[in-house]
């Protein structure tokens, strides 16, 4: 089976009406690069789309919070004001890859009325016509709340996806999303105060306020980065070629060794979703998609 793979950022900060970038020029090439990722996404014609995503807690809560999850069927939220509908899951693929890593060991859980957010909706937006195009397979991988899988584990779990995806007849595109270094301010659990927590703790449907003060303070904390301010970490683009050298190259069995106080002192705390990039890579070379090319990337403060 025919086998591709695409990873990128899904900052919400690049939707219309978000922040600017300073350097323009940046922002416009990066643009440029999601316009022609969607044109060759057009002429290769996936008959499935299969994205591992992180969440936000948005859609999945320190209530229970699974290592990894697939979905059966999805719905998109409603965060950054994005559109609201259900995706195009084609349940009996999901079924069969979910069968499929189970006989290899793993135990995912599954999900029949998955919840997913930007991490599924904006990758979609800028490489697809629109959210139900194509049909799309989301696997959630936790990366935001502790405890998370292991890098090592995400690799062997994307390994066996891949391994699914060579015995199917399909031409499949596998997505990875997230970002590389960077450091949004999230609530966490023994040092954020406790009402910052509350709405991370219970799955709910956020109401449109709170959704509201949320996003304001991720785009207040991305002016204060752009003008030397705030608390949050500034992206490491010397991390971040490091990493991306170990994709290229091939080696993400490399990255097992990265731990999680590593990400949170040299790449800040969103640089966990990069499990999304190595699940991603693993399954696609399993597959046997191994010419790599690195496209685009741009170290960007916004502001």
């Amino acid at each position: 089976m025919p086998v591709a793979m695409i990873c990128c950022s899904h900052s919400p900060l690049m939707l219309p009406g978000g922040v600017s970038a300073h350097d323009s020029a940046a922002e416009a090439d990066i643009r440029s690069g999601f316009s022609e990722a969607a044109a060759w996404v057009k002429r290769y014609d996936p008959e499935a789309i299969v994205i591992f995503n992180p969440d936000h807690f948005n859609c999945f809560f320190f209530e229970l919070l699974p290592a990894f999850c697939i979905g059966v069927a999805a719905k998109t939220s409603r965060d950054w004001k994005l559109p609201s509908t259900d995706l195009d899951v084609p349940a009996d693929f999901a079924m069969a890859l979910y069968q499929s890593v189970r006989d290899e060991g793993f135990d995912p859980a599954i999900s029949y009325r998955m919840r997913v957010d930007h991490g599924v909706t904006i990758p979609l937006l800028n490489l697809t016509p629109s959210l139900t195009a194509y049909p799309v397979v989301p696997i959630w991988i936790n990366c935001a709340g502790h405890p998370r899988p292991s890098f090592r584990r995400c690799r062997e779990f994307g390994s066996a996806v891949g391994r699914f995806f060579a015995r199917q007849p399909q031409r499949v595109l596998v997505i990875g999303s997230g970002g590389l270094s960077h450091d949004p301010p999230t609530p966490r659990p023994g040092i954020s105060p406790p009402e910052e927590l509350e709405w991370f703790m219970e799955k709910n449907q956020p109401p449109q306020e709170e959704l509201d003060r949320r996003e304001a303070r991720a785009t207040k904390a991305g002016i204060d980065l752009a003008n030397g301010k705030g608390r949050v970490m500034a992206p490491n683009e010397a991390w971040d070629r490091r990493f991306l050298e170990l994709l290229m190259n091939g080696e993400v069995a490399r990255c097992d060794a990265f731990t999680d106080d590593m990400i949170d002192k040299e790449a800040g705390f969103g640089a966990h979703e990069v499990r999304t990039w190595i699940a991603a890579a693993a399954a696609a070379s399993v597959a046997g998609a191994n010419q790599r090319m690195l496209d685009r990337y741009r170290c960007i403060r916004t502001g």
